[in-house]
């Protein structure tokens, strides 16, 4: 599989896939969250486990308001983004895909690797 090794513990992702994510900084804004947020579908939810729930709080860090508006004669929902706000919360489970990806090997169903 493209980007990925198979060792004695598993199937996971290539040193060069764990390096760039496990070197990836904090997000400080709403480009660099989904930059990230890019990566990691190429990696498996085999390797990042619970990962949609830690994605979801991760882009709780964006704050956005959606308002009713007239547009072209029409009101139609208009949503705005109003700030980004790293918490605890986001940074920990920023912190846990991370340790995820460098972490985790998934059986590649070869009896000699189990």
């Amino acid at each position: 599989m493209l980007g990925f090794i198979k060792d004695e513990y598993g199937i996971g992702p290539s040193q060069d896939k764990q390096d760039v994510i496990g070197n990836y900084e904090t997000p400080e804004d709403e480009k660099d969250l989904d930059r990230f947020c890019a990566m990691l579908p190429y990696i498996g939810d085999a390797c990042t486990p619970g990962r949609a729930d830690l994605l979801q709080i991760m882009k709780k860090a964006v704050v956005r308001q959606t308002s009713m508006e007239l547009v072209d004669g029409k009101r139609k929902g208009v949503t705005k983004k109003l700030r980004f706000v790293w918490t605890k919360e986001c940074d920990d489970a920023f912190k846990q895909i991370k340790h995820s990806v460098l972490s985790n090997r998934v059986s590649g169903g070869d009896p000699d690797l189990q």
